[in-house]
């Protein structure tokens, strides 16, 4: 029973360390996505107002 305990703690420490790996990788791909279209946001805002002032020019 020793070594089956044993084995399991292993086996849940490896599965702990795989889980928390792939929430690691999921969410610092979710924030370069959030980042990425910030960016274009910002961008297109600054076109968007470029273009405005060029016509009123």
């Amino acid at each position: 029973m020793k070594g089956l305990v044993k084995k399991w703690n292993s086996i849940s420490l490896i599965l702990r360390i795989l889980v928390g790996f792939i929430i690691g990788v999921v969410q610092d791909s979710l924030e370069t996505a959030i980042d990425s279209s910030g960016d274009v946001m910002f961008a297109a805002v600054a076109e968007f107002h470029d273009r405005m002032k060029r016509e009123q020019a």
